[in-house]
Order: structure tokens, then sequence, then C-alpha cells
């Protein structure tokens, strides 16, 4: 059986949340007719507005960014939801989806979509929230909508792509990363996305050139082992058992837990033969997995398997055991 997986990449939050709070702010201050009370939340809301301009970010990431977040959309839900304006339903719908609350950001969205639908990044962000939660067709509407408007958005054509591959279109995948890649030829994650199309098309050898100059491009050093796994998922593709394991072992010297890479460690030793070296990755997977039930599951029956062809046949049972238990199927 062939369980080894590709690992997806996917693009950064667009822009710095802080841009959707000047938003509100610069909205709030043009309906005022009065000067606030420089004591009042607004004003202090102004003050850290003001320090925090100084400098970038991408997402909310220190105590002041979260706390000038929280201020903000705690006056937004003082007011009645009818008065909401369509900047309002944009900030609460941003602050959901980088918390994660991906349901609440799609209702928020749509809600000031109503409000305001030139608002082109917020198309491009609820079809982000859909694709996490695995909506891929409404995700990829969205972002049709998207590109209709900016017809050059890269982030908006990444995250097409990811949506259309996670639906079977490989090509269509394939062709959205490379008009991304045309009009910014410099970005890891999306030669990275492109790469990963092209090795579910069996084409081994492009997703491999596609990695490498990744691996030029700047990637963050959370991205390098993923890439690395990945070009270890298509030599195991080729049929290169050893290329995949270089590169694995490579995965796992830079991210010592990275359950996958373990797990797949161990699975090209059981198919190569080598059994005492395939146990200890099945053991470490399971350590890394923890609460990743499926991912456990997975890595107790290749252990059961491993510990059957060594002779060990009481781990063994407790390896099937403990496999089922967690819901694996053969």
């Amino acid at each position: 059986m062939h369980l080894i997986k590709l690992q997806i990449i996917k693009y950064p939050l667009k822009y710095s949340f802080i841009v959707v709070v000047i938003i509100f702010i610069l909205a709030s201050m043009a309906i005022s007719e009065t000067v606030p009370d420089p004591d009042s939340l607004e004003a202090k809301i102004s003050k850290l507005m003001y320090e925090i301009s100084k400098k970038p970010a991408i997402e909310p990431t220190d105590f002041t960014e979260k706390a000038l977040l929280i201020m903000v959309t705690n006056i937004i839900k003082s007011k009645p939801k009818s008065i909401w304006t369509a900047n309002e339903y944009f900030c609460m719908a941003f602050n959901s989806f980088i918390s994660g609350e991906y349901e609440h950001a799609i209702e928020y969205y749509t809600d000031g979509l109503k409000l305001d639908p030139y608002y082109i990044d917020g198309y491009y962000y609820r079809g982000s929230a859909r694709s996490i939660k695995s909506e891929y067709i409404t995700a990829i509407e969205d972002y049709n909508k998207v590109l209709e408007l900016r017809p050059n958005d890269i982030y908006a054509l990444n995250g097409r792509g990811i949506a259309k591959g996670n639906i079977g279109d490989y090509s269509g995948a394939v062709n959205d990363f490379e008009i991304a890649i045309q009009i910014k030829p410099d970005v890891s994650e999306i030669y990275t996305n492109r790469a990963n199309q092209k090795s579910k098309l069996g084409d081994y050898n492009g997703a491999i050139d596609d990695y490498k100059i990744a691996l030029k491009c700047n990637p963050s050093s959370y991205i390098i082992p993923i890439i690395y796994y990945n070009i270890g998922y298509a030599e195991y593709g080729k049929g290169n058992l050893l290329g995949a394991l270089e590169n694995y072992i490579i995965a796992i010297d830079l991210k010592s837990d990275y359950a996958d890479a373990h797990f797949n460690i161990g699975f090209v030793y059981f198919k190569l033969g080598i059994y005492r070296n395939a146990l200890p990755e099945f053991d470490n997977a399971i350590k890394y997995y923890g609460e990743n039930r499926k991912g456990s599951s997975v890595a107790y029956y290749y252990r059961y398997l491993t510990n059957k062809e060594l002779g060990n046949y009481i781990d063994a049972k407790r390896d099937i055991d403990k496999s089922k238990e967690l819901g694996y199927e053969e």
C-alpha cells in the first residue's frame, strides 16, 4: 500500500491585519462628529494604532497588536449588528479568520460583501476560509471573483490552484500556478505547490525541478523541510527508494519532530526489508503524531508488520490491537 502523502504549502496571510483595523478606524472617524475624550477607549486605540503603524506586520504577533484587535472587535460587538457597516463586518471577519473560526469568518464576509460587493479581499479571505473547510467548489468561485476584479492576483491564483488540486483538477491547478509564476517568479510556495500537482500527474522529474527552484527562492525555515519531504515523495514515485530516503532524512534533520517524515523513513526501510531500521522510525512517528489518531493508527499498523517480521510477536499483537483501537482498517 502506498501511504506516503504530499504536504501542501499555503500562502501566508495576504495583508497585515492592521490594514483592516485602519479601515475600521478611518471609517469610524469619518462618521464621527466629535473629538473623542483622550481617556476614552477610542482614543487609546488611536494611540496604539499610531505606534503599531510604525512597523510592518503580517498578522497580530505581539501583545499590543492582539490587544488592539481585541479592543476593536469589542467596540463592534457592543453595537447592534443591524447597524454594522461593511468595514465592521470585514474587521470581525478577519479577526475570525486569523483565530481559526472559519465558519464565522465566512458568515461575516458574506454579510459584509452584501453591503460592499467590491471589497476584493473579502472574496479572497472567504475563499481561503472555504478552502480550509474543504468547501473547494465555493472557494474556487470566490477566487474567480477576485481574479475577475484583479486578474494578476497571485494569492488568488495560488489559492485557486490549491482548491483545484483538492478536487482532482491537477492540470487546472498547474495552469494557475504557472500563471502566478509568470507574474511573480520568485515565490517559493507557488513553485512547491506546482510541483505537488506535477507529482500527482506522475511528472516526478518536473516536480523535483520545481522543488529545487523553490529551495533557491529563499523559502522560510518552516517550508524547507516540507520541500525536502516532497522531493522524497517524488523520488519514491520514480521508484528511487534510496533517493526518497535521503530526502526524508534531510527533512527530519531540519525538523526532528516531523512525524510524517519519520513514518516515511520507516516505510521505505520496511519496503527495503531493513526492518531493524524501520522499527525506531515508526516509534518516532507514533511519538510525534501525538493526538493524531489517523497517523498513529497507520504507524502502529506498520510497527505491527515490522515486529512480526522481526519475530517480536508479543509486541506485534499489542501494536495491531492499538492500531484497531485507533480506527485503522486493513
